[in-house]
């Protein structure tokens, strides 16, 4: 069982005592799937027309999140690194006209 420090880890008895009183080991928002993400893009693109979404920087949405993480995995892939996007999700997101650079700011 880990603990708080990488490497660390809590005996079985701390491990009970936090179960008995509910201790929640999960993530406390569940994560939105790569697909959800997608379908939500593409209704931004129906609305707004494009699949820019502003990146507002003092509190970003999740949907600008994921547009960055998507543009910055694509970096990895096309340099040969590893890259958590798949062929079929660039392609995906080639479907809908995803601009992979992004908006050039002025």
């Amino acid at each position: 069982l880990k603990g708080g420090k990488k490497g660390s880890k809590i005996s079985q008895e701390q491990f009970d005592k936090l179960e008995s009183i509910g201790f929640f080991w999960g993530s406390k928002f569940p994560e939105t799937s790569w697909e959800d993400r997608f379908e939500e893009l593409k209704k931004y693109k129906t609305s707004m027309k494009t699949c820019n979404v502003p990146m507002n920087p003092t509190n970003p949405s999740p949907l600008a999140k994921w547009v960055s993480v998507q543009r910055y995995e694509f970096k990895r892939a096309k340099h040969g690194r590893d890259s958590l996007l798949t062929h079929e999700q660039i392609e995906q997101l080639n479907s809908i006209g995803f601009n992979w650079k992004g908006p050039r700011l002025t």
